[in-house]
């Protein structure tokens, strides 16, 4: 059985069948808890997460998912483009929406890409050849871009009418992450790395401007898809105070301002130095929508020129396990 709650709201599941006494026990009282009222579990929601009731009577016992999620629909800080594409001297804006508070930013290596804020209105130069971030804040939030500068001797960026390969894959085996609790503590974040390269198959040679490189969630054969890790686990309530973060996390961003892989295509950026496109700490977690476990989660990486036509498509598993 399941429940789903927004936070600060209650919910109740019938029991039957019940023989004696009833008591109930919740795995994580942060999220949510829970009491026995008229042959009924009444749950109460406490915080965005995941949380098992577990309610026992004399002979047997029954378990009840609850996935607590935010209050309302909250617009947290956004930017667009969230990814960019200069050549040295090239300036790009982009727009920042749903601030809450003073806005600031930083430049990881303004070696390589600087920027200036007027209002809402971030304008991006690129420097020199090589990648970098920016990271934009709030009072409250903050959300990363990624600028790749590429040099102008670059070869012309590619047509729709060529031949195209999209190799994609994991950096490592298998990511572990620490589970569904991190009330107490973190050793192991939520932090996948997927990289990708698109070749020109007519010269043999890595394409690196004039071309966008996106992630998103797919279904696998037996139809498990994860498209969300907030409602998951409670790593957002907790990860500002766990990693001395100067504001909250958004829900499905995850430590690098990358991303979870959602329905929503999320931008990779170009790393110039090992000439692959890559999305550093995707936090994708190994429960699917249904709740179930799946260890090999499935994403769509889709490379498109810069009308948007689709050059070339590759499928590749994240995995992530909690044991």
């Amino acid at each position: 059985m399941a429940l789903t709650l927004q936070v600060g709201k209650q919910g109740s599941v019938t029991l039957s069948n019940v023989h004696g006494s009833l008591k109930v026990e919740s795995s994580n009282k942060n999220v949510a808890t829970g009491k026995i009222s008229s042959g009924k579990l009444i749950v109460t929601a406490k915080a965005v997460g995941t949380a098992t009731m577990k309610v026992k009577d004399s002979r047997s016992s029954v378990k009840v998912t609850v996935t607590v999620t935010q209050a309302g629909t909250v617009a947290t800080l956004s930017a667009s483009p969230m990814a960019l594409s200069l050549t040295p001297s090239q300036k790009a804006t982009v727009t920042i929406a749903n601030a809450s508070g003073t806005l600031s930013f930083a430049v990881a290596n303004t070696a390589i890409a600087t920027a200036a804020l007027s209002g809402s209105t971030l304008t991006v130069t690129g420097k020199a050849a090589g990648s970098t971030q920016i990271t934009v804040r709030d009072s409250k939030y903050a959300v990363v871009i990624g600028v790749t500068v590429s040099s102008t001797a670059t070869p012309p960026p590619p047509t729709a009418g060529g031949s195209y390969t999209l190799l994609a894959w994991n950096n490592l085996g298998m990511h572990c992450m620490d589970g569904k609790d991190y009330s107490m503590f973190s050793i192991l974040p939520p932090y996948n790395t997927l990289n990708a390269q698109l070749i020109d198959t007519v010269n043999n040679k890595v394409v690196s401007q004039g071309v966008t490189l996106t992630y998103e969630a797919m279904a696998d054969p037996s139809g498990s898809i994860n498209t969300s890790s907030s409602t998951k686990t409670n790593f957002w309530q907790y990860a500002q105070s766990l990693f001395g973060l100067g504001s909250p996390l958004p829900p499905d961003v995850g430590l690098t301002g990358v991303k979870t892989a959602s329905a929503t295509p999320a931008p990779m950026t170009y790393n110039a130095t090992q000439k692959w496109f890559e999305a550093e700490g995707i936090p994708i977690t190994p429960y699917d929508d249904s709740g179930a476990k799946n260890y090999y989660p499935m994403v769509k990486v889709v490379a498109r020129d810069s009308a948007g036509n689709q050059l070339a498509q590759a499928r590749v598993v994240l995995p992530v396990s909690d044991e």
